[in-house]
Formats: C-alpha cells, structure tokens, sequence
C-alpha cells in the first residue's frame, strides 16, 4: 500500500545511491572522465554530469554539471526530457 509506495520512493531520491557512470573520453591530463545522469529530488528532470575516474573513486566524487535539464526547461520554457547522451 502506501507504505511499500513511501519506501521505494526514500530509496529512489536517496542521496546515498551509488551514481551508474560512462566513461567518455580523457580530460587534458590524461585521465579518464566519467559521465553520469542524475535525478534527485532538487533535480527531478535531471543533472548531466562528470567527474574524473580518480574523484569517482573517492567517498565524495567531485561533479562538473554539464546540462542541467530542469533549468534549461525553465529558461526555455519547454518540458524538456533527457534521452540520453
């Protein structure tokens, strides 16, 4: 019922899940950058983000937004949806 519904919701906008990332190419040092699109309560449409492999392995990776979809939709004002990169 209700309560199942609440649980996989707290689940589903934690900010304790684990970011699935793509690796795309490497940054001007050489090292591998990683890709990773997030949604979370602040950012229901979503963040397109990156970090480098050695941030990514870290207890607090460092995030560079690349599109913030939620702002783009409001600055356009068009219900934009991410399909992916």
């Amino acid at each position: 019922g209700d309560d199942t519904y609440q649980r996989i919701l707290n689940v589903l906008e934690s900010n304790d899940r684990i970011p699935y990332v793509s690796q795309f190419g490497k940054n001007e040092q050489g090292e591998p950058v990683l890709f990773n699109f997030w949604k979370d309560s602040t950012n229901p449409k979503g963040l397109w983000r990156k970090t480098t492999l050695a941030s990514y392995q870290t207890e607090s990776p460092e995030w560079t937004t690349v599109l913030d979809v939620d702002a783009l939709a409001e600055t356009d004002g068009i219900g934009w949806v991410w399909k992916g990169s």
